[in-house]
């Protein structure tokens, strides 16, 4: 989905309609060089944006408070190793505000209108340059006269020869020129409307019309698809979502509480279902998060054991046992790749429950959907007032630094037990004080290449480290060398022996069993033995054989150890061999078992079980193919 073009109003707020003003009558001005999902800026981002307006351009706080004076203004986010936003108000884009790792603060690179009023007014670094600038030139010191900062990261304003406004970034090798444009004598300081004149302007130029057509859609599709429920999850896209879809006529909701939630998340939710008069239950994950975590490590984004196993699973079941069909959400193109290639009435994937899945804002901007949250009068979680963009569990990987910060002052024990957690991981693993600092954590396998370059260039960490190749053996059995290895899977030590032993035959045919391990084979030689606290050891005549085998085998551990009763197992099995017990306890009928395998493929706890490590040797077989020796 193409994003819509950004306006700025001479009224003083950011909208997407171009026509002209129902309040003053003027029209608007389009913000060039920006394109995505427009949000608005809250409270905690005024607040980053007026402390980098002082760490950068050596402002004072007095005037940091009238450039940045608050109000209804956009952001929009731009690809960065951390994070940035262009800062639409004042009549454009006002600067480039992002997170950088080499300075680790906030840093403000102004534009258009603020980066002229700065130098016009003598505001901060400012002065003057002795050559021609280009975008992208490192410049010597030599050629700037002024006043200056020589802090890393600071910014200079200065106009070149050719009377141009230049804006330069203090690095180590020099002034490094990040943006040249004309100067603006018109440029003057900022003001801003109230929220009231932006919601009423935005709701009845827009809003207003797509909130009507996505109650009447949801009506139609509720009417053919239905029962349907709603997941609700104390953010503005699915509070706004549950206002639609009570219009539509629904009446049922339900919220996960992870036992990670921020508080004001789990009150949010309460306040919402009060003010739709929306029957909404809580659901909580058969297993223990903090539980969980001991066997699965840190989540990550590419890595979201905690959203399958803490959150779908657990809504899946309970959708499931609903017997709704339909399930409605607050999802939108814009959020990200994945949701963009999405339908707005798609087929359910995964353990998230229903057949269908209906997204009825599925094209509108994260600005459309504050426009409704106040026009609406629906509760807003206080996180965004916080600087935090999206709703979600306090330690949520898909966090930025700053984010991750808020979220530690908003929930001191919660994240007190999460830092302790880390530190244990990280001296158990040997991995660098960086790692933790700059919460390396959220990638586990495969980070964005950009986030891997500055890992390397400017901490000297290299991801390597925390998928190393697993160690592999050859056995001799009948006169025929054997690829074999044994590996350990965390979650299998949340199971007992008699878990374990229930599951196995999901694997192959049951051989041999004791007190401390239960052996099966898949075939005449290939073998898989579980062991008591989460060890498996397999054997098969080839590497790709055996890759596929330990795999199974740690699903199977994951599997007994950490079952979430989303019943997808029994609902994937062609010979209903599969009960599950109290919802947390899968047993597989070796009498009808055909070890087909299709259990282990489709539970979202083993899907996510010992990848580290299957990951570490794929990269071991794979590199024996190409010719290195085994060590």
């Amino acid at each position: 989905m193409k994003p819509p073009r950004l306006y700025w109003c001479t009224c003083g707020f950011p909208s997407h309609e171009p026509r002209a003003c129902i309040l003053c009558g003027g029209e608007a001005i389009e913000a060039y060089g920006v394109s995505g999902d427009a949000s608005l800026v809250t409270d905690g981002v005024w607040r980053w944006l007026r402390k980098a307006l002082v760490d950068s351009l050596g402002v004072s706080e007095r005037t940091a408070e009238r450039l940045a004076p608050g109000g209804p203004a956009a952001r929009v986010k731009l690809d960065h190793v951390e994070v940035s936003y262009a800062v639409v108000y004042g009549g454009g884009v006002a600067g480039i505000l992002s997170f950088e790792w080499d300075t680790y603060r906030w840093e403000l690179s102004p534009r258009d209108w603020l980066a002229s009023l700065v130098y016009r007014e003598r505001l901060g670094y400012t002065g003057r340059l002795e050559v021609r600038a280009a975008r992208g030139d490192v410049l010597p010191w030599s050629v700037y006269h002024g006043e200056k900062s020589e802090e890393l990261g600071a910014r200079l304003v200065a106009r070149d020869v050719a009377g141009r406004i230049v804006v330069l970034r203090v690095e180590k090798a020099g002034l490094r020129v990040e943006h040249v444009e004309a100067y603006r004598e018109d440029a003057d300081y900022p003001r801003l409307a109230s929220i009231d004149e932006f919601v009423r302007y935005n709701w009845e130029a827009r809003v207003e019309r797509m909130y009507r057509e996505a109650v009447d859609w949801l009506s139609r599709v509720m009417e053919a698809h239905g029962p349907a429920v709603i997941r609700v999850s104390g953010g503005k896209d699915s509070s706004v979502a549950a206002a639609v879809y009570t219009e539509a006529g629904g009446e049922r909701g339900v919220f996960t509480d992870t036992g990670w939630e921020h508080g004001s998340t789990v009150e949010t939710v309460e306040r919402l279902a009060r003010s739709l008069s929306l029957a909404v239950d809580t659901v909580e994950p058969p297993r223990d998060c903090w539980r969980l975590l001991e066997a699965y490590g840190p989540p990550g984004r590419d890595y979201r054991w905690c959203t399958q196993l803490c959150k779908l699973a657990p809504t899946g079941g309970y959708i499931r046992e609903a017997g709704a069909r339909l399930v409605v959400t607050g999802n939108r193109a814009l959020e990200s790749p994945s949701r963009a290639r999405e339908k707005r009435l798609s087929k359910s994937r995964g353990a998230g429950g229903g057949e269908l899945v209906a997204s009825p804002l599925h094209e509108w901007t994260a600005l459309d959907v504050f426009t409704a949250v106040y026009a609406k009068r629906l509760p807003l979680n206080p996180v965004y007032e916080a600087g935090i963009e999206r709703v979600g569990c306090f330690n949520c990987p898909s966090q930025s630094i700053p984010e991750l910060e808020a979220s530690a002052r908003l929930e001191p024990g919660k994240w007190e037990r999460w830092s302790r957690f880390l530190s244990r991981y990280a001296r158990e693993r040997d991995l660098p004080e960086h790692w933790l600092r700059y919460h390396l954590w959220r990638w586990r396998f495969n980070p964005p290449p950009r986030v891997r370059r500055a890992a390397r260039s400017l901490l000297g960490f290299r991801w390597e480290k925390v998928t190393p190749r697993t160690a592999v053996t050859r056995v001799l059995r009948v006169g025929q060398e054997l690829p074999s290895v044994r590996l350990n899977n965390a979650a299998g030590r949340l199971a007992s022996m008699t878990d374990i032993v229930a599951v196995a035959p999901a694997v192959g045919a049951l051989w041999e069993k004791s007190e401390s391990h239960v052996a099966v084979r898949p075939s005449r030689h290939s073998l898989a033995v579980l062991y008591e606290g989460g060890d498996a050891y397999v054997e098969s005549p080839s590497w790709d054989e055996m890759l596929e085998l330990a795999e199974d085998a740690a699903r199977a551990l994951a599997m007994a150890g950490a079952c979430t009763g989303c019943m997808l197992c029994v609902e994937a099995c062609p010979s209903n061999a599969i009960t599950v017990v109290e919802r947390r306890r899968p047993v597989v009928d070796q009498r009808r078992c055909t070890a087909c395998r299709k259990c282990l493929r489709v539970c979202p706890a083993a899907s996510y079980s010992l990848l580290s490590q299957l990951v570490g040797l794929q990269k071991t077989i794979e590199a024996i193919a190409s010719g290195e020796k085994l060590p």
